[in-house]
């Protein structure tokens, strides 16, 4: 096997570095609109999947790699996604004890004691 199998195909990368810097452009003109907090999170999250995508695809080389590669990102996904949701679990167990405590008003006089 020759050097000139594994060529890079520059054109290709290049597309997708325009394609990144087009979804970085929406992800920040997704900032702007104000979206409500549940939409704009997901649309965001959605957008940097789609990203980190592309760069695990083409730049990490996962593309066209064995099953054995996919069955171990799959299963760091799996744990990923469960230790990020044990935070959440906890809080809707919990959220019916939850005391929310105001904070006592400033002197707005400034007036010393």
């Amino acid at each position: 096997m020759s050097h000139d199998d594994h060529k890079p195909d520059v054109k290709l990368y290049l597309k997708i570095f325009g394609a990144l810097l087009v979804l970085t452009v929406v992800t920040v003109g997704l900032s702007y609109l104000n979206l409500p907090k549940g939409p704009g999170i997901a649309i965001g999250l959605l957008v940097a999947f789609v990203k980190a995508g592309l760069v695990a695809m083409y730049f990490m080389h996962l593309k066209g790699e064995k099953l054995l590669i996919w069955a171990a990102l799959g299963v760091t996904v799996f744990f990923m996604l469960h230790l990020m949701s044990l935070p959440w679990i906890d809080h809707m167990a919990i959220q019916d004890k939850l005391v929310h405590v105001q904070p006592a008003p400033s002197d707005a006089a400034g007036g010393a004691h």
